[in-house]
């Protein structure tokens, strides 16, 4: 899940956009499907290996808009229940984390697809805030970077 609001242009977008270049490659040396939702209020999936021409798209488009994660986990977990070539499956969501806290009844949904064997994980891109949402995550990995340089991997 690759969050494309607006607190996420510039740097963030980038390591996003080479974060799933990276995912596409493995994912077909392992033969293995990759499921990309963007989000920011709404959440549009597509199989990446199955749906080139919406990936190409998909790097066409600009960050923009709110962020809010409801629709997004609604879909994941829907997806991960209903679809067998998915179920299994590992959640990467990529994001500033500066994500509003879902529902109560959505967090409990996500302690239940824990608890069942779906490990949630999380790639921080730039600063740390406190919040809430390592608690509903196996691990979130932190990325930082001074937003006038630009990572070492990312070069034009």
């Amino acid at each position: 899940c690759l969050d494309t609001s607006a607190s996420m242009q510039g740097v963030p977008e980038e390591i996003g956009h080479s974060l799933v270049v990276k995912l596409l490659q493995l994912a077909m040396q392992q033969d293995r499907n990759l499921l990309l939702v963007p989000f920011a209020v709404n959440a549009r999936p597509f199989d990446v290996r199955k749906n080139r021409s919406k990936l190409l798209d998909f790097f066409r488009k600009r960050a923009e808009g709110d962020t809010d994660a409801t629709a997004m986990l609604e879909l994941i977990i829907r997806i991960l229940c209903e679809q067998p070539e998915y179920g299994g499956a590992d959640v990467l969501l990529v994001s500033d984390f500066q994500i509003p806290m879902v529902s109560a009844k959505l967090q409990k949904d996500l302690m239940l697809m824990r608890e069942n064997g779906t490990r949630f994980y999380g790639l921080q891109i730039g600063e740390t805030r406190p919040s809430q949402w390592p608690d509903y995550f196996d691990r979130i990995f932190h990325l930082p970077y001074e937003s006038r340089m630009r990572p070492w991997f990312i070069q034009k």
